[in-house]
């Protein structure tokens, strides 16, 4: 049923994101998105966007799935490396405040 579920999911992120952002499973549970050529506050608004989406979308589970959502910038200074790890503090950061949220790192 869980594998079933993040497939459900990925379609509900793959609908509400453009074609030219970039969507993979990064672990388990966790997904990776790559937003080309968007703003850091354009991130956070995408991020919001989807997780309202996975929130009011039905699943073949009882009950809501909800998602938290980490956002980081990959700035010219820093590596793909640091942006992920940025990406990971802020999502545990999200899910430390409650779950079902959007948490922006900062340094």
């Amino acid at each position: 049923m869980g594998d079933k579920v993040l497939k459900e999911f990925a379609k509900v992120v793959s609908s509400t994101i453009r074609e030219s952002d970039h969507l993979g499973r990064w672990g388990g549970e966790e997904f990776i998105l790559v937003a080309t050529e968007t703003s850091l506050e354009n991130a956070t608004l995408l991020a919001e966007k989807i997780r309202k989406a996975v929130f009011e979308a039905s699943f073949s589970i009882p009950g809501r799935v909800s998602c938290s959502i980490g956002v980081a910038k990959l700035d010219d200074q820093s590596n793909a490396d640091i942006f992920v790890n940025h990406a990971d503090l802020a999502m545990y950061e999200a899910k430390k405040n409650g779950k079902d949220k959007v948490f922006v790192y900062a340094a």
